[in-house]
């Protein structure tokens, strides 16, 4: 979780051992309040990252790591919505086929970037990617176990199709 209360720029992004910033989590400006996920995984070296966080705000900000168990979970069967920056852990449907694609019509109502990513066996997949108002239907992979919605301040729904 991360917050942030200044007006201004608010910049949050992991970084490596030698100080190369690996990944951007957050770039936004103003008051912020979201979840996002941390890719970690480790280098050519054998090293692990990141190790660190590089934070730019002219406000009182918290970061706060939690394990993915922690993060609120997300059937699959039922529509998921909300706003902003969230993070679920998916349960996976019942009686499926291996490989098999649950559809949903993914709906984003608002003028930020919206990016959702998939985390599955297959490693990251990118489900949506758009500025602005977006609806596409959509399939999740039934191995599936985590969820990244960057959505800023407009709303989105996942709606079983």
């Amino acid at each position: 979780m991360i917050s942030h209360a200044g007006p201004g720029k608010f910049v949050v992004a992991t970084v490596e051992a030698d100080g190369k910033r690996v990944e951007g989590l957050v770039d936004t400006t103003g008051t912020y309040d979201g979840t996002v996920p941390i890719e970690a995984d480790v280098d050519t070296r054998g090293e692990a990252r990141p190790v660190a966080f590089s934070v730019e705000a002219d406000g009182p900000w918290t970061l706060t790591v939690k394990p993915m168990a922690a993060a609120p979970v997300w059937d699959l069967a039922t529509t998921l919505e909300g706003t902003g920056d969230q993070v679920y852990r998916v349960v996976p449907l019942t009686g499926g086929q291996a490989g098999d694609f649950v559809p949903f019509d993914l709906a984003y109502t608002g003028d930020d970037h919206f990016l959702v990513h998939a985390y599955g066996s297959a490693g990251r997949s990118g489900l949506a990617d758009a500025t602005g108002d977006f609806t596409e239907k959509v399939g999740v992979s039934d191995d599936t176990f985590l969820l990244g919605i960057r959505g800023g301040s407009g709303s989105w729904s996942f709606t079983p199709s």
